[in-house]
């Protein structure tokens, strides 16, 4: 079995408008949803065995924020500046990619390429927007990354910081 889990950022920053795109750090909301978000897959227990992130600063500490709620080694965060601004097909390559040993991965971008690709790997979730935050985890039964992009999920669950 393969888990995957997709999250888009936490709430970032506009409090500089000359700063670039990708240098926004989070918000103080940001902040505390990360670790809330992470407390919430723990309890469902769920543990990145690898999270990687776009090299943008918000994908990057909320990355780092979640990892340390798992006692995950934030040095240890693979960071692919290639992700950020991807499109859905260059996230795919890169699950595709994934080492088989690793059973779950825990992989943070942007929208709007994570709603994009959230659309591409599990339309039945009929997900519109993947809010701030927002956690996708789909499991599948594989035995390594490849044929991911063509399998349907077993099962699915989306979860986000303001839901009901």
């Amino acid at each position: 079995m393969k888990h995957l889990i997709i999250v888009r950022h936490a709430k970032s920053s506009w409090a500089d408008p000359g700063q670039r795109d990708f240098d926004r750090p989070l918000n103080g909301r940001g902040e505390r949803n990360a670790p809330e978000m992470a407390g919430r897959l723990k309890a469902r227990g769920l543990r990145p065995q690898l999270i990687v992130a776009s090299g943008a600063r918000r994908a990057h500490a909320t990355a780092k924020l979640m990892a340390g709620v798992f006692g995950y080694a934030k040095a240890d965060i693979e960071i692919v500046d290639a992700l950020y601004e991807a499109s859905p097909r260059v996230w795919l390559e890169q699950i595709r990619a994934l080492p088989a040993g690793i059973d779950t991965v825990m992989m943070v971008g942007h929208n709007p390429e994570i709603t994009a690709l959230v659309a591409e790997l599990c339309p039945e979730a009929r997900i519109d927007n993947v809010p701030t935050c927002g956690v996708l985890c789909l499991d599948y039964e594989a035995r390594d990354w490849a044929g991911i992009a063509r399998a349907k999920p077993v099962s699915w669950d989306f979860d986000y910081p303001k839901k009901p």
